[in-house]
């Protein structure tokens, strides 16, 4: 086995990192690779437009981050397996974003502060948590960490697949699927949130008409 640390300005660090845990297998920092057929996975992120269809072996690229949108820009890309890395400091951001947001919205913080600019004061009713129903779009790692976090506050659970997922799976939370379960999980959703991964299959799947069968009282 031998890996190809591509991109990103930590891509040092990464190489540095790996080189740890590679033992006797051989670790390369682009663009210094003396072998090109010797490379069999890629740790990447944000490669130029080309760059990894120079390894005729690849069998797998990893991208360093939650997107895997910048592998996709590649018109040349390797027709090979795509993962992600996951790190438990960019769930946690992620978690955090949910969260203040979904706050943001039911508290009517951003309603409160024009009325403080103001300088009135209006009492704005509020409904409770678990009279609100969070949809969630991608149920990958950033998708349920961020249900387990809104669950722990009172919040009403729903998640939505492209492809099914096994029954139970995921704890909590009523889950929808393809096509067939989209128009049902948006018209019991007052708050969506979208942790779906960028890519061919899901550009673009977010517009107006979406948004218009979300549930009333969630607008």
């Amino acid at each position: 086995m031998s890996l190809l640390v591509i991109g990103s300005d930590r891509a040092e660090e990464f190489y540095n990192y790996t080189r740890k845990f590679a033992g006797d297998r051989e670790v390369f920092l682009w663009p210094d690779v003396d072998a090109p057929e010797k490379v069999r996975y890629a740790l990447a992120w944000q490669p130029k437009p080309g760059e990894l269809k120079k390894f005729p072996n690849l069998e797998l690229i990893v991208s360093v981050g939650a997107g895997v949108d910048h592998v996709f820009k590649d018109p040349e890309l390797p027709n090979v397996p795509i993962v992600r890395y996951v790190d438990p400091d960019l769930t946690t951001r992620m978690v955090q974003f949910v969260v203040l947001h979904t706050l943001l919205h039911v508290r009517r913080m951003t309603e409160y502060r024009a009325l403080q600019q103001r300088s009135e004061w209006q009492y704005l009713p509020e409904p409770m948590p678990q009279q609100v129903r969070v949809g969630i779009m991608g149920l990958g790692v950033l998708g349920q960490a961020a249900a387990r976090a809104l669950a722990g506050l009172g919040y009403r659970l729903r998640g939505w697949t492209r492809t099914p997922r096994p029954p139970g799976s995921v704890d909590g939370i009523e889950c929808f699927a393809g096509e067939a379960g989209l128009d049902p999980f948006l018209n019991q959703t007052d708050i969506l949130v979208v942790l779906l991964p960028l890519t061919p299959d899901t550009r673009g799947i977010v517009n107006r008409a979406l948004l218009r069968k979300l549930s009333a009282s969630g607008r």
